[in-house]
């Protein structure tokens, strides 16, 4: 069984939108004795669940027909069977109380509660027997939550139970500029911050307890996302994000590869040196302290090497993290758990409005699907060897 945990502490940086993809490309590479299961623990914004059971013709369990909830790290939940790609279903997991928190500790004993379950013979079948499931396991979670990984696993690695470290974990953490640069006093080990050294501890337990002994150095459960949303500077006017996006590369460009916005006819826009990044072929992982220290060198050549091109900035840190995002691939090579996106869907801004238009699940996801950004994500999903 694989987990994948999609975190991040901001709002908006594409948490949801990440989810839903994961879910698109575990549907089309489920076999009929596979089921893919979706856990919401946003306890700030339930849009992931309430668009999917929404849109979804969703079917509650019926647990042999008594109606009981499901009991996972002391919390109940409502599981619901929906209808996705090409008939295919998946199941939802929604916390009864969608706005309890979770310790690493009840974390931990959730992940085990739910392995321990679906190892049960005809576990699904005695959720939804009478929907007409009368096989299969779950091979995939994909769990959607608003909180930052720091939360959900302690600073020290010895706190990580044996069981827990067997589980096969891959922590999707999406970034912006306020998270890297918060980051950075550890690394110089002077004026440290608490947010700074407990998430670098966090990170480093994390990948000791769930590192391949064979091949520590290359092996990680990180997965580094940085949406295009977390990019594009604040002004809306495309025009003006293009002007700046052309100083940025005139000023920058005997220091760095150059960085461009280029306006298509469809009204997208592209970074377009992370689109060449994302069709390269990658190289091995990067572990979490030397991405942070990756950026870390372009956050300093920034500084210090054409420091008049900074008032091109002004106040808007969406510039800047671009500029750093975009020259931390030497060689135009990315890591393989390191996921640019170079494309902006101004649609899929309003993406959770879809529920209210009458849109099936099937139909949102079929949508989503055709689209730009689907399509590089599943050119770096392939590349890198993942949902395979």
């Amino acid at each position: 069984m694989e987990f994948h945990l999609v975190t991040g502490s901001k709002g908006g940086s594409g948490k949801t939108l990440l989810s839903l993809m994961m879910l698109i490309r575990c549907l089309e590479k489920q076999r009929s004795e596979d089921h893919t299961l979706i856990i919401d623990l946003n306890n700030m914004n339930v849009d992931f669940s309430r668009l999917l059971l929404k849109t979804g013709n969703a079917l509650p369990h019926d647990q042999c027909g008594s109606g009981v909830d499901i009991v996972l790290g002391g919390k109940c939940f409502g599981f619901y069977l929906v209808e996705g790609l090409n008939g295919k279903k998946f199941i939802v997991a929604q916390p009864r109380n969608p706005f309890e928190t979770h310790s690493y500790s009840q974390f931990q004993e959730l992940i085990l509660n739910l392995v321990k379950k679906a190892n049960e013979k005809n576990w699904v079948k005695k959720l939804f027997g009478k929907h007409g499931v009368d096989e299969g396991k779950i091979s995939r979670v994909i769990i959607d939550t608003n909180y930052h990984f720091a939360t959900l696993y302690p600073m020290v690695d010895t706190e990580i139970t044996e069981e827990f470290r067997r589980t096969n974990m891959k922590i999707w953490f999406l970034w912006v500029y306020a998270q890297v640069e918060a980051l950075f006093p550890a690394l110089t080990g002077v004026a440290q911050t608490n947010e700074s050294s407990v998430v670098l501890d966090v990170s480093q337990a994390v990948e000791t307890a769930f590192s391949n002994p064979k091949s520590p150095a290359n092996d990680t459960p990180f997965r580094h996302v940085i949406s295009t949303t977390a990019m594009l500077p604040l002004e809306t006017d495309i025009k003006m994000r293009k002007n700046l996006f052309e100083s940025v590369k005139n000023a920058l460009v005997k220091v760095q590869k150059s960085l461009q916005i280029s306006q298509e006819e469809n009204g997208k826009e592209r970074i377009a040196n992370i689109t060449g990044v994302i069709n390269a072929i990658p190289s091995f992982n990067i572990s979490f302290n030397n991405w942070i220290t990756t950026l870390k060198a372009q956050y300093d050549l920034i500084q210090n090497t054409e420091r008049g091109c900074i008032t091109i900035y002004g106040n808007d840190t969406h510039l800047r993290f671009a500029t750093m995002i975009a020259g931390s691939f030497p060689n135009g090579q990315r890591s393989k758990n390191v996921y640019p996106f170079a494309t902006y869907d101004p649609v899929l801004c309003s993406y959770t409005d879809k529920s209210n238009e009458g849109f099936t699940c099937a139909q949102y996801l079929e949508d989503l699907r055709g689209r730009d950004i689907y399509r590089e994500f599943i050119t770096m999903l392939d590349k890198s060897g993942e949902f395979l």
